[in-house]
């Protein structure tokens, strides 16, 4: 498992990956936060589309689960939603979804990820790497677990790009 941990400026700069052509499934999660604002998670949301139109979003291919989250986190996509495994469903989706919320907590999302979007209930291959990426401006709320707390069901590796 990968969360890697993007500061949104540096997406500005983002020209696309090679295509991706190996099966994973793909966790993405959004920070919908007034510290991250509009215009940043609009910008969070175009990438993660680019990330879409360069892999192959397919019942047979990768599948992708999606997820926004503030003081709550709310799983728009699941891995096993086939009929919305499609570029253009996942536009869609992307689009409608507006509304920031005030306060942050990535350890909510973190936790889950765990519990609801990498299980097999939420459509999670066994046979596939599973790969989570986490799109925030990196701030959390003082209230938040510690991230070592929430991610040990995920096993997560930290990789962190910043400044």
């Amino acid at each position: 498992f990968f969360k890697v941990r993007f500061i949104i400026p540096y997406l500005y700069s983002f020209s696309g990956p090679i295509p991706c052509v190996k099966a994973v499934d793909l966790g993405v999660i959004l920070d919908a936060t007034e510290s991250v604002g509009k215009f940043n998670f609009n910008i969070s949301k175009k990438f993660a589309l680019a990330l879409v139109n360069w892999m192959k979003i397919a019942p047979g291919a990768s599948h992708l689960a999606l997820m926004v989250y503030n003081i709550r986190s709310t799983m728009l996509l699941r891995f096993n939603e086939a009929d919305k495994q499609n570029p253009s469903v996942i536009k869609g989706i992307l689009q409608r979804t507006e509304k920031l919320g005030r306060k942050t907590f990535t350890d909510i999302a973190i936790k889950k990820a765990g519990d609801e979007m990498f299980t097999a209930e939420g459509g999670d291959r066994p046979d596939k790497q599973d790969v989570l990426l986490i799109l925030t401006d990196g701030r959390t709320n003082k209230d938040s677990q510690p991230y070592e707390n929430v991610n040990q069901p995920l096993r997560v590796s930290i990789f962190i790009f910043t400044d």
